[in-house]
């Protein structure tokens, strides 16, 4: 699931890096927050095979798994989930920058 994630968060960076206009390239915009989705959610992909690959052996080798390793597994987990957030929260706010800039700027009432 994490894979998809990353290809598709991948390819928002690349449609963004595409889509946007050479005089806004100094600005913060949806490439920055895509950009960090990436980069969250290939830490994410790496993190989760190396739980597989803890998980496969220790069901290959029963209590082959040290304790020590076991708090390592979890804590690998839980900087999964953080991982996993963080992309959240930048895919949204590129899927939010996106969909401000493309919106044509509303005239002001006086």
């Amino acid at each position: 699931f994490a894979v998809l994630l990353l290809k598709q968060d991948i390819q928002s960076f690349q449609e963004q890096r595409h889509h946007q206009p050479k005089q806004e390239k100094h600005k913060c915009n949806a490439i920055g927050w895509f950009g960090g989705a990436v980069v969250a959610d290939f830490i994410d992909v790496v993190i989760q095979f190396w739980l597989a690959c803890g998980v496969f052996l220790q069901l290959i080798v029963p209590n082959h798994i040290h304790h020590f390793r076991l708090h390592q597994l979890a804590k690998a987990e839980e900087w999964s989930m953080i991982c996993a957030v963080f992309s959240t929260v930048c895919a949204v706010l590129g899927e939010i920058q996106t969909t401000v800039s493309r919106q044509p700027d509303a005239e002001q009432p006086e």
